[in-house]
């Protein structure tokens, strides 16, 4: 069967400070929006991959790639199931090779809240390991500059404790799929990223990062025999950051 998607974004955003795991098709890595939708797909197993190739030309392209996988399996005597999987996340950033990597385990748990399998309250968690690492070999100071002349021998001072930081990372999250209409399904749905406040500063002074909120929704329906309209919405706040984007897609 051959199927063609036409993707449509809408983005609102405020200055951002500090760079986190991110994403404009979020739709493909659900993963990263909400633990909790983990497992909400048709099928027992799912594979999905996204690679990012940003800015080639200026010689210090932005690389991203994301990979995660899941499986669910029914638990228990009812219509109950339980998603376990993995979201690996590797970025490279710039000219200082800003790299982060992230590996996360999930686990969710499926609550069947009728009996024929169409509602479900899902509870999610993940946590894992995240390292972040930079080449301080590109980078000039202020302070190695001397009348207009730069010198790499002069101090930068700056107090670095080292170019490579490592920190455990969690978060958790709720949500809830339906049926709506007749061939209609919809969820939503609510996580929390960095409630362990980790820190995550290559200065001597300590910066941790802000808990991060993320909403989602989304609704998937036929149109016709042939044409199929998928909805998708995310809405999240980290300190004085906030962004919102909804994307919508047609398969024929």
């Amino acid at each position: 069967m051959k199927k063609w998607s036409l993707i449509l974004l809408v983005v609102c955003h405020n200055f951002l400070l500090a760079q986190d795991v991110h994403l404009s098709q979020f739709f493909e890595t659900p993963l990263l929006r909400n633990p909790a939708l983990a497992g909400i797909f048709t099928g027992d197993v799912r594979l999905q991959a996204v690679y990012r190739n940003q800015w080639q030309s200026i010689g210090y392209p932005y690389q991203t790639s994301v990979l995660s996988g899941e499986y669910k399996f029914p638990v228990g005597g009812g219509n109950d199931f339980m998603t376990v999987g993995a979201n690996f996340f590797y970025d490279v950033a710039g000219i200082t090779q800003l790299k982060t990597l992230q590996v996360m385990p999930v686990l969710n748990y499926h609550k069947s809240l009728n009996g024929n399998r169409s509602s479900f309250l899902s509870a999610g968690f993940m946590a894992g390991f995240v390292q972040r690492s930079f080449d301080g070999n590109n980078i000039t100071f202020d302070n190695q500059y001397t009348n207009g002349r730069y010198n790499p021998f002069a101090g930068t001072g700056e107090n670095f404790v080292g170019l490579q930081r490592s920190f455990f990372d969690a978060a958790t999250g709720l949500s809830y799929t339906d049926e709506i209409g007749q061939n209609g399904t919809f969820y939503i749905g609510a996580s929390l990223w960095h409630f362990t406040k980790p820190s995550a500063n290559f200065l001597q002074t300590k910066i941790q990062l802000n808990p991060k909120w993320q909403f989602n929704a989304g609704y998937s329906t036929p149109v016709s025999d042939n044409l199929h309209l998928k909805v998708e919405l995310n809405y999240l706040k980290e300190g004085s950051y906030t962004e919102f984007i909804a994307g919508a897609m047609f398969r024929y």
